[in-house]
């Protein structure tokens, strides 16, 4: 019982705030749980899966009114074990959440989830989209270029530690 980030995200939006910082680290904190354990998992054997999750994004991000915090929808995951369900030079995902080497058609790996979590948390932190742009090309050039002009302009409730983090992300 609960509702996704995306719906949280536009309800704050609509107010015109933004999440609390506490609140959104936690929020980002259990999806880096989620995402520890789905990268370090391993079959029966103890050899590893490679998943890869491709589609972290607020809409599979949900938050119960309890306060816990799942990872949703590993429908276009990547793993070591799994038939190819792309090919080399297909998008995955959702736009505006890929890493750089999503947005090219290149292979990902578990940098590419940390990468769009960054883009969720600093989401959450400014309340409008990270990568805007009037059409896809323009978002997709925005995430290539890692252009993160939006998050400089609206940093001012967030704290120096937690920019430089999503500087890196």
């Amino acid at each position: 019982d609960g509702v996704s980030c995306a719906k949280l995200l536009r309800a704050v939006a609509a107010r015109g705030q933004r999440f609390p910082v506490s609140v959104a680290l936690f929020v980002a904190r259990e999806v880096l749980s989620a995402l520890s354990f789905a990268h370090d998992a391993c079959d029966e054997n103890g050899r590893p899966l490679g998943i890869v999750h491709r589609d972290v994004s607020p809409g599979n991000v949900l938050i119960a009114r309890t306060g816990e915090v799942k990872l949703t929808d590993f429908g276009i995951m990547r793993s070591e074990f799994i038939t190819r369900r792309t090919y080399p030079g297909e998008l995955k995902g959702k736009l505006g959440y890929m890493a750089p080497e999503q947005v090219v058609g290149k292979e990902v790996d578990p940098r590419s989830d940390l990468f769009a979590l960054g883009i969720v948390l600093a989401e959450m932190l400014i309340a409008r989209p990270l990568f805007p742009g009037p059409s896809e090309m323009d978002i997709l050039t925005r995430i290539f270029e890692a252009d993160i002009g939006v998050l400089e302009q609206n940093r001012s409730d967030i704290p120096e530690d937690v920019f430089r983090i999503l500087k890196i992300a």
